[in-house]
């Protein structure tokens, strides 16, 4: 018996180390996909400001950032990925029309209660203690903040003057943070990027198994592509 059960530890733990290196290789080829394909799209279109994905080194630090600082490292990341910057699909509703004025934000911070109508009105009870003791959390944290929290942007860099050329996210987030969470469908979500920097064509790609989405302005006349930074049409 004592035999037995040493080939069945050593055949499992073999099994497991074998499915694991297998698992991070995956996961290292479909990064380095969709890093080459994103950069591509960025040298067309210039900074791609993204969420989620399958990513290395700048998903890592812009995910850290956003969900434990704040987004108070914003500016050295900016400057250590200067083709990428993080784009807040989580806090998207949040956003007003970019028509309301450059301070209609202000009061907004990345990290705030929960949007209205968010509530646990049909939840079953342990949902709803759960819901309520994340928000006592969520007001714990911002009385006292280990960061600063940040005025709320549709993307890093956007309340300092970076231009970025292209928004990007797997269609599969859009569908976690975006569709299911406020009842929204993707023309919804369109139409709120759109309030804040004009019209826009939008495309999917699949890129290392993963659906993604893009939005960037038209050509202009003369095949240049104007940045995102530009705001609505006057």
């Amino acid at each position: 018996m004592g035999v037995v059960a040493l080939v069945v530890v050593v055949t499992s733990v073999a099994i497991h180390l074998t499915l694991r290196s297998r698992m991070i290789h995956d996961r290292l080829a479909a990064a380095a996909q969709t890093e080459a394909r994103l950069g591509e799209l960025g040298r067309q279109y210039g900074v791609v400001a993204f969420w989620g994905g399958v990513m290395n080194e700048a998903k890592f630090h812009f995910w850290g950032n956003y969900r434990y600082a704040q987004s108070y490292f914003d500016d050295e990341l900016l400057a250590k990925f200067s083709g990428y910057s993080w784009l807040d699909l989580r806090d998207i509703r949040k956003l007003p029309p970019l028509n309301q004025g450059p301070n209609a934000s202000a009061s907004l911070s990345r990290g705030d209660a929960s949007v209205p109508g968010e509530g646990t009105v049909g939840r079953p009870v342990w949902r709803r203690v759960l819901h309520g003791a994340y928000q006592w959390w969520l007001a714990m944290k911002q009385q006292r903040p280990v960061f600063p929290p940040q005025p709320l942007a549709l993307y890093s860099g956007e309340n300092r003057g970076i231009e970025v050329g292209l928004l990007a996210f797997p269609e599969d987030r859009a569908e976690v943070e975006v569709y299911r969470r406020f009842g929204w469908a993707e023309g919804d979500l369109k139409s709120k990027f759109e309030s804040r920097v004009g019209p826009l064509r939008l495309w999917k790609e699949r890129i290392a198994g993963i659906e993604w989405v893009f939005l960037a302005h038209q050509e202009e006349d003369g095949g240049a592509r104007p940045s995102l930074a530009a705001g609505p049409p006057q």
